[in-house]
């Protein structure tokens, strides 16, 4: 739920153009969900894709490879192949 809140929440601040502010929640997002990645790493993969979105609109390209690598990584290391997202 946490995740899901973030993102609703990040996706209105991005609406209304306080892009900062929703790149910064979804770094927060992140951080709070991460040690729960091991075992349920779909919120984390889904905050990361979030991130990635605004910090790439953002132009804040070196935010967007990370919060992409971080959620090829999460994958990888913790949802099956034929799982999705």
């Amino acid at each position: 739920e946490d995740a899901r809140a973030s993102i609703l929440y990040a996706e209105a601040q991005f609406r209304d153009g306080a892009y900062l502010k929703a790149r910064r929640l979804l770094e927060a997002a992140v951080k709070r969900i991460r040690p729960k990645g091991e075992t349920d790493p779909k919120p984390l993969a889904v905050t990361y894709e979030a991130l990635a979105t605004v910090a790439r609109h953002e132009g804040e390209l070196t935010v967007y490879r990370r919060a992409v690598a971080g959620q090829v990584r999460t994958v990888r290391e913790h949802l099956q192949p034929d799982e999705p997202l």
